[in-house]
C-alpha cells in the first residue's frame, strides 16, 4: 500500500511539471501562427486535353491513305470500318458510327457518315495538316456522345496562330502520288501567304483511282479485279485570317465531291458533294478569369445521290436513280474559358 501511494505521487509531481514547461513554452514571444493556405485547381485544366495520338509532317505523310480511316488504321486502339476501299471511318477502341464524333478544327464536320456505312466522310487526307486523335476523359468536353473518342481534323484554313512575321512570307507544298493495288494518281497542292496582321490560304486536291486488284479471282469480267471498286474525288477551299492585337477573325470556304462504287452491288455508285463555310474568331480580354472567348458558325451544305447504271441525267438509265439534299445550319456557339 505504501509503495502504491508513493508511486502515485511520483505520477502527480511529473505531470505538474509537464503543465508548467507547456505554460511557459506557451508564454514565448516568438511563437508565430501559420498562415493559411487556400489551393484550387479547374477541372478543366488543359492537361487533359492532352491527345492520346497525333500525326503531322513526315509522320502523317507516311500514313496517309485514300481514307480517314486508312490513315489512322492500325494506331493503338484504332481501325478503319472499311465498307470497301473507297470508304473509310475510325474505329477507336471497337466504337464507330455516333460513338465516334468526327471533327473539323475543332467544329462540326456536318456529315451523315455515322448513319450509313456506305457514305463516305467528306474529308480527303491530301488536304489535312494535322490529325489530333482523343481518347479517354478529354472526350467528354465534346458531349456524352463520344464514349469511343474524338477525331480533329485541322486543316489550317482559318490559321489560328500568325505564321510570318511582319515582313511577309510565302509557304507552300506540293505532293504526287501513284501506284497501288487501285493504281492510284493523286496531287495536291497548298499554298499560304500572309504577314503579322493577315494571313491567306489556298488548297487543291485531286485522286483517281481504279477497280482494286486483288489475288483472287472475283468473277468480275473473269479477271482479278474487285468489281465496282473505282473512284473519283476532287475538291479544295479558300481561307484568310485577319489578326488583332487580342485575338484573329478568320472565314473559309471548301467544296469536296466525289463518285465512288459501293463492292456490295455492282451497278451502284455514289456521288457526293459538300460545300462547308466557317466563319471562326478568338478574342482575348483582359478580364479576370476569362482568358479568351472564341466563337464558331460553320454551315454546310450536302447533296449525295445514289446512281444505278450511270449518271441521273443520262437517257440510257435503266433504273431510277435516288437522291437526297440534306443542308445543314449549325448554330453558332461561342466558348469563353
Amino acid at each position: 500500500m505504501k509503495i502504491f501511494i508513493r508511486q502515485f505521487k511520483l505520477t502527480a509531481v511529473a505531470l505538474c511539471c509537464l503543465n508548467a514547461c507547456a505554460s511557459a513554452v506557451a508564454a514565448e514571444p516568438n511563437t508565430k501562427a501559420l498562415e493559411e493556405v487556400t489551393i484550387t485547381a479547374s477541372p478543366l485544366d488543359a492537361g487533359i486535353l492532352i491527345p492520346a495520338q497525333r500525326l503531322s509532317g513526315a509522320a502523317l505523310f507516311q500514313r496517309q491513305g485514300s481514307t480517314l480511316g486508312e490513315t489512322l488504321d492500325n494506331l493503338p486502339g484504332v481501325s478503319n470500318s472499311s465498307f470497301g476501299p473507297n470508304v473509310g471511318r475510325p474505329v477507336i477502341r471497337g466504337l464507330d458510327g455516333d460513338r465516334v464524333q468526327i471533327l473539323q478544327n475543332g467544329g462540326a464536320n456536318m456529315d451523315v457518315s455515322g448513319l450509313s456505312f456506305d457514305h463516305a466522310l467528306p474529308i480527303d487526307p491530301l488536304s489535312i495538316e494535322r490529325i489530333d486523335v482523343l481518347r479517354g476523359p478529354a472526350t467528354l468536353l465534346y458531349g456524352g456522345s463520344a464514349i469511343g473518342g474524338v477525331v480533329n481534323v485541322m486543316d489550317n484554313r482559318i490559321a489560328r496562330e500568325r505564321m510570318f512575321d511582319q515582313r511577309g512570307g510565302v509557304a507552300g507544298k506540293a505532293e504526287l502520288r501513284a501506284g497501288g493495288a487501285t493504281q492510284e494518281r493523286s496531287s495536291a497542292a497548298m499554298v499560304e501567304a500572309g504577314n503579322d496582321r493577315y494571313a491567306l490560304h489556298v488548297d487543291a486536291f485531286d485522286r483517281n483511282s481504279r477497280d482494286m486488284r486483288v489475288p483472287r479471282n472475283m468473277n468480275c469480267s473473269g479477271t482479278t479485279l474487285l468489281c465496282n471498286s473505282a473512284a473519283r474525288a476532287q475538291g479544295g477551299g479558300v481561307g484568310g485570317t485577319l489578326y488583332f492585337d487580342q485575338g484573329f477573325l478568320g472565314l473559309s470556304s471548301s467544296e469536296h465531291r466525289s463518285r465512288y462504287g459501293t463492292v456490295a452491288e455492282e451497278n451502284v455508285q455514289i456521288g457526293m458533294v459538300r460545300r462547308h463555310h466557317v466563319m471562326a474568331g478568338e478574342y482575348r480580354p483582359a478580364w479576370a478569369g476569362v482568358s479568351r472567348c472564341t466563337p464558331t458558325t460553320p454551315s454546310s451544305n450536302k447533296l449525295s445521290a445514289t446512281l444505278r447504271g450511270v449518271w441521273c441525267a443520262s437517257s440510257l438509265m435503266s433504273l431510277p436513280c435516288v437522291s437526297k439534299r440534306t443542308p445543314a445550319l449549325a448554330p453558332s456557339y461561342s466558348v469563353c474559358e
